[in-house]
């Protein structure tokens, strides 16, 4: 028999582990009663009584973990907005796809009844998922790299919700019913380089007993149904004539122009309606004709806000509209795209003490993508919405430190501050001060991290 070393249980000899307590039992060689009591006792130890699971079935939870984060992961690239076309529909959402042109406008109509402009964008407007497709209905010529357009998707996305808010404010402005909107007709014009491709659709709507028309440019038809690549309008009062003809901007301004003198010669039917609108019509609208230009080849232009400025480029009916250049008497100068006299388009602009800014103008405002540089070396290089910094973008200061994150109208809101003496701040701001849960990290000690909760008065 063996003594355990650990309870003192006697074992057989063939037992290898204690059968009281569980301890291994290592045999010894015989020695005599002497020598067994020189030899200090063993450690004692405590044996477990849960039983002992091999290694394999031990590391279960390390694949739950990992099937768990994977799974988040994908929730977030596909369902986040990470790849584009997965947003989920929102409520009231005009549906997913449209099988024609008549469809698309019938689902762009519906969103009007709903009040949602998120609805139709969301499900119509082009996203990541495609632009493969997108690129390869476009001729050689044509195609452009999807990696570098995908960063221009949210920026479409901003621009079609923009343009659908205007469609609602002209059409309140005439009191439309949109609860009893019908579509009467729809006409569209296909590219020479593949029949998928639409340079636009047309359709006349009705409520009421009026008509008036909408507009879609540069629509495409993919696997999925239709998608809007670059523009929503409200065009006016219908008037029958073919909306793709060359005349069609001067036949809606014959259009408009008869509208008011019907209008005013019913409110005043002695007064000479027809000569007060033709004079209204050209303070607005000066003749491309009767137009100037100096000895360096500039027009004198006015502004929509009432500044004067030198403008030399394309025009159309006496405004600024297409590519030129505009100098105003302060110095400052635009270059880049002009639509009906307002900056419209990818532009630099730069003003006499030597700021200059490189990006996208929308209704005269910064809004799209842009980065602007200060004369001290500062810089900003990120999202605009209506002439503020807003969205996702990086600011550099003159002295090396640098924050990016998330902007609302030229405000931090959230993201990650590097100093200049090298200590970084990553948390929540508010109205452009420390604010709310942020993690601030030492530079010099970097074992010392604050988490902290930051108030301002």
């Amino acid at each position: 028999m063996i003594t355990c070393a650990n309870c003192q249980t006697q074992n057989p000899e063939d037992k290898k582990f204690c059968r009281e307590c569980g301890t291994p039992i290592i045999p010894t060689a015989p020695s005599s009663p002497k020598q067994e009591a020189a030899q200090p006792p063993p450690p004692t130890t405590v044996a477990s009584t849960k039983p002992v699971l091999s290694k394999k079935k031990s590391k279960w939870w390390i694949w739950l973990i990992l099937v768990v984060v994977l799974a988040a992961v994908a929730y977030l690239a596909f369902f986040e907005g990470g790849m584009g076309s997965f947003l989920p529909v929102k409520k009231g959402s005009p549906g997913s796809s449209a099988r024609n042109e008549t469809d698309l406008i019938e689902k762009l109509v519906e969103s009007f009844q709903n009040q949602d402009p998120y609805g139709f964008v969301d499900n119509y407007c082009l996203s990541r998922a495609d632009l493969d497709e997108f690129n390869r209905l476009l001729p050689e010529s044509s195609k452009f790299d999807v990696k570098e357009a995908s960063g221009e998707i949210p920026e479409i996305a901003s621009k079609l919700r923009d343009d659908w808010n205007e469609i609602m404010k002209r059409s309140n402005e005439v009191n439309w019913d949109w609860a009893s909107t019908k579509v009467i007709s729809v006409s569209s014009e296909k590219t020479d380089s593949n029949p998928k491709l639409f340079t636009g659709i047309y359709a006349v709507i009705e409520s009421e007993g009026k008509r008036y028309g909408l507009f879609l440019e540069s629509c495409a038809k993919f696997s999925v149904g239709f998608k809007v690549c670059k523009e929503l309008e409200w065009t006016g009062k219908d008037d029958g004539s073919d909306p793709f003809s060359e005349n069609q901007s001067d036949q809606g301004d014959k259009t408009t122009e008869d509208s008011l003198v019907k209008e005013l010669a019913r409110i005043n039917p002695e007064e000479k309606a027809t000569e007060r609108v033709q004079a209204e019509q050209k303070k607005k609208i000066p003749d491309q004709k009767g137009l100037q230009k100096d000895d360096e080849g500039y027009y004198d232009l006015t502004y929509h806000d009432g500044r004067l400025f030198r403008y030399k480029g394309e025009l159309l009916n006496g405004q600024a509209h297409g590519i030129g250049q505009a100098i105003f008497p302060d110095g400052y100068k635009y270059q880049g795209e002009f639509k009906n006299n307002k900056f419209d388009g990818e532009a630099i602009e730069t003003f006499i003490d030597g700021v200059k800014f490189t990006g996208t103008f929308t209704n005269g405002y910064r809004h799209g993508t842009g980065t602007i540089i200060w004369i001290n070396g500062s810089s900003y290089t990120g999202d605009w919405a209506s002439g503020w910094r807003t969205g996702h973008g990086a600011y550099s200061w003159g002295d090396g430190a640098r924050f990016e994150g998330e902007w609302k109208q030229n405000q931090r809101i959230h993201g990650k501050m590097l100093y200049a003496d090298g200590n970084t701040y990553e948390g929540e701001y508010a109205e452009d001060v420390l604010h709310g849960n942020g993690t601030y990290t030492f530079a010099r000690h970097s074992s010392k991290t604050l988490l902290c909760q930051f108030y301002f008065l």
